[in-house]
C-alpha cells in the first residue's frame, strides 16, 4: 500500500524549512500561499505581496505585529 501525498503532509514537511534570518518556518511566516498536490511546480511570485497578516497569529504575537 502506498501512502497518498496530501497538501497537509506537504505543509507539515515544509515546517522544517526555516527562514535563515528569523529562524522560523516558512509556513508559519505565511510565505507559502498554496499547496496543490499534482506535478511538482514551484513558482516564486511577487504578487500578492507578503504582509504581516499572512503570519500565523501566535507568531505575529511573538514578533510584536
Amino acid at each position: 500500500m502506498t501512502a497518498q501525498l496530501t497538501g497537509d503532509a506537504v505543509r507539515q514537511t515544509l515546517r522544517s524549512v526555516k527562514d535563515p534570518e528569523l529562524n522560523l518556518n516558512i509556513i508559519d511566516l505565511g510565505l507559502v500561499y498554496d499547496v496543490d498536490v499534482e506535478d511538482v511546480d514551484i513558482e516564486i511570485v511577487w504578487e500578492p505581496y507578503w504582509s504581516p497578516e499572512k503570519v500565523e497569529p501566535k507568531i505575529r504575537a511573538m514578533m510584536g505585529f
